[in-house]
């Protein structure tokens, strides 16, 4: 198999002859000299960017870290060049990243991460280590202010609330912009009242300066203009999609979706797939649309309760959608790799441990998410704790992944939902009894 077969599979989406070519290169030690052939026809042809870092990130399991990992496809391949299987090279990609996670590298976009993703495989062992940082990052967070004495207007400056994973998401989830690095008094407020959801009070973020101070504090956004390579584009065009699909507006999460469509890639479908439990046909007209575009029988789940539904259009495009994933007739992902239970349920004891120990709330919702999604089963005293900790906001997203859990635990959490006080959590329960359970239901 050539470089030239490697392109062609990569056209034809067929990850299984890409992974054997990566394979016999690794054992062949020619995978080197083969990435620059490959590096040249990319630079060639540029549409085929992301659809190479498609088959080399899933060569290497990863997937979960495809956005959040600011190297290119080569620049992989270059790191896993010496390795001698596909075992190494996960092991490689993996050991690396820790690296980076543990040394607060940027070239990790932790924010980026999602847990329920990372516990799906070998990158699980980030876990604790993420989990860590994440309270960490958020306790050290400071928010800069100025009263601008000739309007008599207060401003805030909010890019290091981005630059952490939970006000990545409270900024994203509150609709946000991404660009908007200056705020004024009315977002401010909505975002102190977020943050105190999550049982942070604004005094203890908020640090006052004066006019001089502000004006030597805002030329440092200023972004340099960088060359970037089509795959990097796409790659930033990607992290921003991910960041809108958290809006509240609807014409905001459905522009992302548009955009998603148009990039050609099959990262993150899981996280397109989770749009379907919003009560929006428009949205999830489009979720719909592309999962038949770009989906597989993994998400047969996720489509066949809306051949039952009341509107007509969804009906047609999750019938659509079943038909073209038949049709060609392979599950592009399985789960290949896993890490050693011992290590796993130590990581899980030591999650237990941690989730009395911190007043952040947003963590409670990872710790759930870590633990609800590995391969232990959980005690349910264990369970109830959790999911009684968690508020309505962090108990609908957990609902989401549901799909993502062991049965065991996914029936306990569906039973403590079904009899929430909470009237839209019990219907939402209901709903996914019905669809994905209905012999539960």
């Amino acid at each position: 198999m050539t470089p030239t077969d490697f392109i062609e599979s990569v056209r034809k989406h067929d990850f299984s002859s890409s992974g054997f070519f990566l394979q016999n290169s690794l054992r062949n030690g020619t995978l080197s000299d083969i990435s620059s052939m490959l590096k040249d026809e990319v630079e060639k042809n540029p549409e085929l960017s992301l659809p190479v870092r498609d088959h080399i990130f899933y060569f290497v399991h990863g997937f979960p870290i495809y956005a959040a990992l600011r190297l290119s496809a080569f620049e992989i391949l270059e790191l896993i060049a010496h390795a001698r299987n596909q075992d190494e090279a996960v092991g490689k990609v993996v050991s690396f990243c820790m690296n980076l996670l543990r040394d607060r590298d940027p070239c990790l976009m932790t924010h980026l991460l999602e847990i329920e993703e990372l516990a799906e495989g070998p990158y699980s062992v980030f876990i604790h280590d993420l989990l860590t940082r994440r309270v960490q990052e958020f306790g050290e967070v400071r928010v800069p202010s100025v009263t601008v004495s000739s309007l008599g207007s207060k401003k805030y400056y909010i890019r290091p609330l981005y630059d952490t994973s939970y006000g990545w998401k409270l900024l994203a989830t509150l609709g946000i912009r991404n660009q908007s690095d200056v705020v004024g008094i009315s977002a401010w407020i909505r975002i102190a009242d977020a943050l105190a959801d999550l049982g942070v009070d604004e005094d203890d973020i908020l640090v006052k300066v004066d006019e001089e101070q502000w004006r030597g504090l805002i030329p440092r956004t200023q972004r340099r203009r960088i060359q970037f390579s089509a795959e990097m584009i796409g790659l930033q065009n990607l992290q921003a999609i991910l960041y809108d699909l958290h809006s509240p507006d609807e014409r905001v999460q459905l522009e992302s979706l548009r955009r998603y469509q148009t990039l050609d890639t099959i990262a993150y479908l899981s996280r397109i797939a989770s749009l379907l439990s919003l009560k929006r046909p428009v949205v999830q007209s489009s979720v719909l649309e592309i999962l038949g575009e770009k989906g597989d029988a993994r998400f047969d789940a996720y489509l066949t309760p809306f051949l039952e539904s009341t509107e007509q259009n969804l009906r047609i495009k999750a019938a659509r959608a079943i038909s073209l994933i038949t049709s060609r007739g392979s599950i592009r992902f399985q789960r290949t790799h896993d890490i050693p239970s011992k290590e796993r349920d130590r990581g899980v004891e030591d999650l237990i441990r941690g989730l009395s120990g911190t007043a952040n709330k947003a963590f409670n919702l990872d710790a759930a998410k870590a633990i609800l999604t590995g391969n232990t089963i959980i005690e349910s005293d264990m369970l109830t704790r959790l999911y009684l900790i968690l508020n309505h906001s962090q108990k609908k997203e957990l609902l989401n992944i549901l799909y993502s859990m062991r049965r065991e635990n996914a029936m306990v959490l569906l039973g403590y939902a079904l009899r929430d006080p909470d009237l839209i959590i019990q219907e939402m329960a209901k709903q996914i009894a019905h669809n994905a359970l209905p012999d539960e239901a």
